[in-house]
């Protein structure tokens, strides 16, 4: 994956700064729960989920398994680069 594309991606999106900052480290780590983040930026358990099903919400990230343990991802189908141009 491509930060440019990223970075087209995340200039794209309307998103408050909390969600824009948990996008970054989403795609930073590539795959990660509710807990990773919270635990990292120092934030609640629900303030992080809430920010990753904002993400999902958008589609520009993805959600797998079951509660408490639900695992997001980046969309990498969504921060595919052509001619310059993404997806959205």
């Amino acid at each position: 994956m491509d930060y440019l594309c990223f970075d087209m991606v995340l200039a794209a999106t309307d998103m408050k700064d909390l969600v824009k900052k948990v996008f970054i480290e989403l795609f930073e780590v590539k795959e990660v729960t509710a807990f990773d983040i919270s635990h990292s930026m120092g934030i609640t358990d629900n303030m992080a989920k809430n920010a990753l099903d904002a993400l999902v919400a958008r589609g520009v990230a993805t959600k797998e398994g079951a509660a408490p343990r639900e695992r997001y991802s980046v969309n990498q189908e969504l921060l595919v680069c052509k001619s310059g141009q993404e997806k959205i």
